[in-house]
């Protein structure tokens, strides 16, 4: 059935501003979030956009800002008090890296125990055999089971890092789904995830955060980002959100504060690259 698009959003399609003169990337996020509202068709979407484009899109410009179009317009943001970030202060983030100076991935790696050797190793040291756990290969395509029932997690590249209370739950628009907020139970792990300078940078800061919550982890995301998995469980709210606030000031990206937001799956491969999203770090008994 050919796709039924409302005449504004047709008419945003055929405006995007021209290249150079600014404008190019909010237009494209703004048509995604017009569009995801009337198709469930990523690729349909991809190609619309593609085609209104005034330039060559960027690596993966469409694709990001699909998902987080999805993303604002579904549940997956808390419905109260939003995500939790503080404004980035460079200052304290370039003295904590020149304090860290000799902090590298390398590092991490030498002071590790030795990790699980495979997703689902990973998560059975992560989660309780009981534990409803939400894995994807996507974004958009994922399946809530119990731990005990992932006897293969081939393909998967994603997870959400707290337990779901049950397998569906419901969307802000009242649809079912395995992967909502509304079936995401308490916070267990705070993911960390910092995608911005070098990776020994990275590891520098996470350094300095794990002198203040304990630290399971240390993922490679198998592209730019290290993420790092702290065990909140017992631990006060508010030492918790100020904590975050600490992160989120020296560069952490805020989003993975939703409790349902998929962050990557440990030692399992990311499709996109290539590249096996290897535990860095790995803290036994934690």
């Amino acid at each position: 059935m050919k796709l039924q698009i409302p005449q504004t959003t047709k008419l945003r399609l055929g405006s995007c501003p021209v290249s150079g003169t600014g404008g190019v990337n909010e237009w494209v996020f703004s048509t995604a979030c017009a569009l995801v509202g009337v198709s469930e068709n990523d690729q349909e979407i991809y190609d619309l956009i593609r085609d209104g484009l005034s330039r060559e899109p960027k690596r993966n410009e469409i694709e990001r800002s699909i998902t987080n179009a999805r993303l604002r317009t579904s549940d997956l943001f808390e419905p109260t008090g939003g995500v939790i970030k503080s404004r980035l202060d460079e200052v304290k983030r370039r003295k904590i890296l020149a304090a860290n100076e000799s902090m590298s991935v390398h590092f991490l790696g030498v002071n590790s125990d030795m990790p699980p050797d495979s997703p689902e190793a990973a998560l059975d040291e992560l989660f309780l055999d009981e534990d409803w756990v939400c894995c994807g290969r996507t974004s958009f395509t994922f399946n809530t089971r119990r731990l005990e029932d992932w006897t293969s997690l081939d393909g998967y590249e994603l997870v959400v890092p707290n337990p779901m209370t049950e397998k569906l739950g419901k969307t802000q628009s009242g649809k079912p789904s395995q992967h909502t907020l509304s079936n995401t139970g308490a916070r267990r792990w705070l993911v960390v995830e910092f995608d911005t300078g070098t990776r020994d940078q990275q590891a520098a800061l996470i350094y300095y955060l794990a002198k203040r919550l304990l630290m399971k982890m240390v993922v490679d995301s198998g592209n730019k980002s290290l993420h790092a998995w702290f065990d909140v469980v017992g631990v006060e709210a508010d030492l918790v959100e100020a904590f975050w606030t600490e992160a989120t000031s020296i560069g952490a990206d805020p989003a993975t504060w939703t409790r349902s937001q998929f962050v990557r799956l440990p030692q399992a491969t990311r499709k996109n690259t290539g590249t096996k999203q290897s535990i860095v770090y790995w803290a036994k008994g934690v």
